[in-house]
């Protein structure tokens, strides 16, 4: 029987987890670390967006981290080293300008995975004059609401973002001020970092039913 843990070796049969709440089942527990667990269990989780606020589940990698280890030591019979810290609320604080109800959740899940997909894909940004042509028309747009992005960018999902999508969180405009442009209210991803994906790349991963809320002369929908 294993009797001590640790976060960077394999334990025996290696890192498994499964959540009954979202039916989520570690894929690869044999070949997959710790940190690269917890990753999928976060990409499973923000894709579920409606169960996360239903169960409070946590997304940020310190929480799951500790999910993921507690499920490991009860597994293999390891005692706790200390009692189990209750999931970080997903959302703590934040007002219903921002999101007040379970579709706001799924919004925020939806928004988030346009972001990590576009990252993590290796696909280059669009150049530096589509990008600013598109925050131009962002300025104007009713759906641009920047109040709801001060709020946005304090969340633990947002703060998690930022350091996992760093070409699109460092990507620069030239000719629009960024002070200018908020959060899209129809995708839930902030309009600065939207300028630079690629159009084929949103309208792929972009939820349908969120599109249809985007302003009839918004750069995304117009041919």
């Amino acid at each position: 029987m294993q009797h001590e843990l640790s976060r960077t070796q394999f334990p025996n049969g290696g890192w498994q987890f499964f959540d009954p709440r979202t039916n989520f089942t570690a894929p690869t527990p044999k070949s997959t670390t710790f940190d690269g667990t917890v990753q999928l269990i976060i990409k499973n989780r923000m894709a579920n967006g409606a169960m996360v606020v239903r169960h409070k589940l946590a997304i940020d990698p310190v929480g799951v981290g500790k999910e993921l280890e507690i499920f490991t030591r009860r597994r293999l019979g390891i005692p706790d080293p200390a009692p189990p810290t209750p999931p970080a609320m997903l959302l703590p604080g934040l007002s219903n300008a921002v999101v007040g109800s379970v579709e706001g959740i799924k919004k925020l899940a939806a928004g988030a995975i346009i972001l990590l997909s576009f990252e993590q894909s290796g696909l280059a940004a669009v150049d530096a004059a589509t990008a600013n042509d598109r925050a131009n028309k962002c300025t104007t747009c009713p759906k641009n609401n920047r109040s709801k992005f001060e709020e946005w960018r304090q969340l633990p999902v947002a703060i998690t973002l930022t350091a996992k999508t760093p070409r699109l969180s460092s990507a620069k405009l030239t000719a629009t001020k960024e002070s200018e442009l908020g959060l899209c209210d129809a995708l839930f991803s902030p309009c600065a970092r939207l300028a630079h994906i690629p159009l084929e790349f949103i309208e792929k991963k972009a939820k349908a039913e969120f599109k249809a809320q985007l302003d009839q002369n918004c750069w995304i929908t117009a041919k």
